[in-house]
């Protein structure tokens, strides 16, 4: 694991480069991380307010905003969200940083007043979201939670992600039963073949 002032460092950088990109938006951290509350393994979230007007331009420039910051590995956009006028929740990944670091970014209109339910959310799914991608992001937070103890909630989580994937659970154990996700992942998702190898060196740290 990188120092975890590296995290630090990314996260204020994000916060100001959202605040540069539209000088009149609010851009915070949510979560552990603004609470002090954070270990080792926590993500990023963040929320990012904007006024209606740049609501737009926000999203349709937010890969070239980040970019400036690190190398972006993965960036995907909540279909829920994606066709609402006043929310997006973005998952984003950096190249070379731990997946655990994940950075959930919110953003919001301010007439939303921060509600996520503010619009009717979309009941579909787009033709290129990955649902395996979903489901490794499901493995990740499986590892967090028993580095953290919570075995249950290890299993659960594991569980929702064979459910996602259409696929038998028949691996006996959190460890197990990751190594088969990641093994059905790398045989037929090409776009997941680095996250799944990279959550294979997590499962060792």
């Amino acid at each position: 694991m990188p120092d975890l002032s590296v995290r630090t460092t990314i996260a204020c950088q994000i916060l100001d480069g959202l605040r540069e990109n539209i000088p009149s938006s609010t851009a915070c951290l949510r979560g552990s991380l603004a609470n002090g509350t954070s270990d080792a393994y926590s993500d990023i979230d963040v929320l990012w307010e904007v006024d209606d007007a740049q609501f737009p331009s926000a999203v349709r420039n937010i890969h070239d905003c980040l970019s400036k910051i690190h190398v972006i590995q993965s960036l995907r956009i909540d279909p829920e969200f994606r066709n609402s006028p006043r929310h997006r929740l973005i998952f984003l990944r950096f190249e070379d940083l731990p997946p655990f670091w994940r950075v959930d970014l919110e953003i919001f209109a301010r007439s939303a007043l921060r509600n996520p339910d503010c619009d009717p959310r979309a009941s579909d799914l787009p033709s290129d979201w990955s649902l395996t991608e979903s489901a490794l992001a499901n493995a990740v937070a499986a590892i967090k939670a028993c580095k953290r103890g919570k075995p249950k909630q290890a299993q659960k989580l594991l569980e929702g992600a064979f459910v996602r994937l259409n696929l038998q659970l028949t691996a006996v154990g959190a460890q197990e039963a990751i190594m088969q996700l990641l093994n059905h992942a790398k045989k037929t998702d090409s776009r997941c073949t680095t996250l799944a190898s990279e959550i294979e060196r997590l499962i060792s740290l």
